[in-house]
Formats: C-alpha cells, structure tokens, sequence
C-alpha cells in the first residue's frame, strides 16, 4: 500500500479532494483517498480550493468545527463532512452541503459517482433525519487496521456502546494484513483490544512488531497477557472512586486496579489510566480515593505511569446526554495540586506524570460545537472566552457577543429536543432515557 506522502498529489486538478485539517491524516480519510483515487490535500500548505468541485472533510473532533468556520468556500462548490464528530452536525450544517454520518464505505462508492443523498446522509438545506450507518470493519491502511467497532459494554458516558452494535473484523484478515505489513509498530484498533476474541491468537502473529493494547475491561490482564506486551497499555478506568465507576456503569474495585497496575510495572510495561472529571455527583473524596490508591501503587514497583484526567462532557446519543454541563474549577484545581506532587515520583518507584486537564473555557468550546453552528462570529467569542470560568458564567460572556445557547442547554429532561435528534441511532432515544433514570435511582 503507499506510504502517506505518497497522497499528495497538488499537480493534479482536482475534481474530488479531501481536505486535511491537521498533521494527522486519519485512517478512513487515507483509506478513501486511495481507494478511489482522490486528491489529498492539507489546510497548512494554504492550497488554492477554487478548482475543487467537491471537497470531502474527515472531522473527527468540535476543534476541527472552528477550523473550518472560517475557511472560504467557492461559488457552487459542494462540501461534505463524515468522521466521529458529525454524529451531532448542527455545528457544521451551515457550511456544510451533506453531512454522512457512520460508516462511509459504501457512501464514498456512490459519491465518487456524484450521487451524493442516500442512506445516512443529510441534506443540509432540509436537515432530513438520517439512520447512522453500520457497516462491518473494513478500513485498513499500511498499519493500522480496524479490528472491530462497537462495544461490548454499556458505560452510561461512552458513544461507542449505543450508537452501534458490536462487529469484529475475521480473524484472517487481520493475520493476513500481520503478515504482509512491512511495519514494525502496527495499530490493531478497537474501543478495546481484549473484547476482540481472538486477540491473544495474534501474538505469534506479532513477533517482532507492537501495537499498544487499549483496554476498558481490565480483568482481562493477566500474567502471559503482561509479559508479552512491549508498548504502552491504555486502561480506560474512568470514575475516580468505586461509587462514581458504578454511577456510570462501569464498576472496577480499587483491588482490581492495583493488582493489573503492579502486574504490568513488574513486566516494565508502561501504563496509561484515563480518569474523568466533572462526572455527575462528584466530589473532591472521589479524588483523593484515587490519591489514595495512587500512593499504594507508586513506591511498590518501578515503571511509567500517566494518569490524564479527562473533563467530562454529556455526549450525545448517550444517557448522560439529559445530565447538565458542569465543570468544577475546585476539582481542576485539585487535579493541578496531584499532578505537582507526583513531581519525581520516578526517583521513589513508580515514575507518575499526570497531565495538565483541560481548562474550562477550552472545554466549553465543544458544548457550543453541539448545539450551535460554528459561524465565524462564534468562533470568535468562543476563542475569547476566560480561561477558567464557571458554565453560567460563560453562557453570561457570550450572550453578551451575541451567541446564544437555547434554554434546553441548562435544562433538559424528557421532553428536550436535542440539536442531534436529526441522527437516529442503534438505540432509541427513549431507551437512552429509561437508562438515564435508572441511573438517577442509583445515584439517589
């Protein structure tokens, strides 16, 4: 397969392009590019667009919303948007022609073509309602592969488990891609590696090569499973405290991650453990239960381990999509004050670097991405907002430029229509409230 670089071809005129945003090409979007022979293009080389009759967008993020809120269009060109970030279009729907939300194999086959409406796929100037796409795993791309979409589990926060069902790729193509791919450090992907049923017959497959494993069900670490490990190990954890885990339905006991942290330190495998905060009901002991735990951990072996922090946000198609936006500066602050104190943990046992967590004004950037268009007057007050701010003190800030968020953003319940409710997923919207009630009865 070609390399990367091998893309770009900025010579060619271009009838179809993608148009890349950042540095990283994502997966789907070279996979399209060489499949049907399209021009890839990237926003930093400043490209001339007005040649381009339709352009294809990848957005995987609310950040690459505001990119694109300024960047200028060419009378009668057509655009269209798919990735991740496009399950809640509305931020992109005003520059938008189509919008293709879930898999988008079979939609690029038709759109090459020019035959841009069909399954999936929104007409931006009727914002028709669409049923998400599921397609089996089929992208693969020098080395990466998708090993399987969906989730086996059910956490309360997590896109991947309602949006759609869980689907492995055969276990022969991705020994077949093991044994062609010419790279050392490959990316098997998946929400988590150990759901895959036949990952751990990949390892003979793996001789000589890496891949880092992610995996949200750590029960499935073990002695062999450790040993043979040479990259780093994600370990998406979530909930600060045993009670906030199960609030979100995601339990794990404290015991459990010792002995998997201990396990892989042991085996000098690195470690990453991604918690959330501002999570429903949280409070300052949720955190220092973690400290606690923490400080257990890092003087009875050697190794590495980040510990990011995360600010939760309620994601659409999600039971938490009915919680309200929170951000709690008293908790960041807390996070601020572990992250000093870990400071040459290295030098005791176990090396802790615990990132800087994202700050409130950043993080409300991608609540506006969700409910509003991101035009370039939105941009601007939304780029101007105070770095630490609480919620109703930033929707004060940009109602005083203009920029409005509807009364439902503060207060949802049953009733709310939500600005993604054009996006119809694997599990109804009544079904997402039957779980946020039940979640409420635990909490209470």
């Amino acid at each position: 397969m070609s390399d990367t670089f091998d893309l770009f071809r900025p010579a060619r005129r271009h009838r179809m392009a993608f148009l890349r945003l950042h540095d990283v090409t994502p997966l789907a979007m070279q996979y399209f590019v060489q499949r049907h022979d399209l021009s890839l293009l990237s926003l930093r080389d400043k490209p001339d667009l007005s040649d381009v009759e339709v352009l294809f967008f990848s957005l995987h993020s609310w950040r690459d919303f505001y990119d694109i809120a300024r960047l200028p269009k060419a009378p009668g060109q057509i655009w269209i948007a798919g990735g991740p970030a496009v399950y809640s279009p509305i931020g992109v729907s005003h520059r938008m022609d189509y919008i293709h939300v879930g898999d988008g194999v079979a939609a690029m086959q038709r759109m090459v073509q020019g035959e841009f409406e069909g399954p999936g796929t929104i007409n931006t100037h009727c914002m028709n309602t669409v049923q998400a796409v599921e397609e089996p795993p089929q992208v693969c791309f020098d080395s990466r592969i998708v090993m399987s979409v969906g989730c086996k589990r059910k956490c309360a926060f997590c896109v991947n488990a309602w949006r759609r069902k869980y689907v492995e790729r055969p276990e022969s193509e991705v020994v077949e891609f093991l044994q062609r791919t010419p790279y050392k450090g490959v990316s098997l992907l998946s929400n988590s590696s150990d759901d895959v049923s036949y990952y751990a017959n990949l390892t003979p497959f793996l001789q000589g090569k890496s891949d880092m494993v992610v995996s949200n069900h750590i029960s499935a670490i073990t002695e062999a499973f450790a040993a043979s490990r040479s990259r780093e190990v994600l370990l998406g954890i979530e909930g600060m405290s045993e009670r906030l885990r199960a609030s979100v339905l995601k339990p794990c006991p404290a015991e459990k991650i010792q002995k998997v942290l201990l396990l892989l330190f042991n085996h000098g495998v690195q470690a990453r453990t991604v918690f959330q905060f501002n999570l429903p009901t949280e409070t300052l002991a949720d955190l220092e239960e973690l400290r606690t735990l923490v400080h257990e951990i890092q003087p009875a072996s050697k190794g590495s381990w980040a510990i990011p922090f995360i600010p939760h946000q309620p994601s659409p198609h999600t039971p938490l999509q009915w919680s309200t936006p929170t951000y709690s500066i008293p908790m960041a602050e807390a996070i601020m004050d572990f992250r000093q104190s870990m400071f040459g943990s290295k030098d005791t046992g176990v090396g802790v670097y615990v990132p800087a967590p994202l700050y409130p004004g950043r993080w409300f950037a991608q609540q506006v991405a969700e409910w509003l268009p991101v035009t370039p007057e939105v941009a601007d007050a939304v780029e101007a907002l105070p770095r630490k701010a609480a919620v109703p003190e930033m929707i004060e800030f940009l109602a005083k430029r203009n920029v409005r968020l509807p009364e439902a953003f503060l207060d949802r319940n049953e009733h709310t229509v939500f600005p993604w409710d054009c996006v119809e997923v694997r599990q109804p919207k009544a079904r997402l409230w039957q779980v946020y009630e039940q979640l409420q009865k635990i909490r209470s």
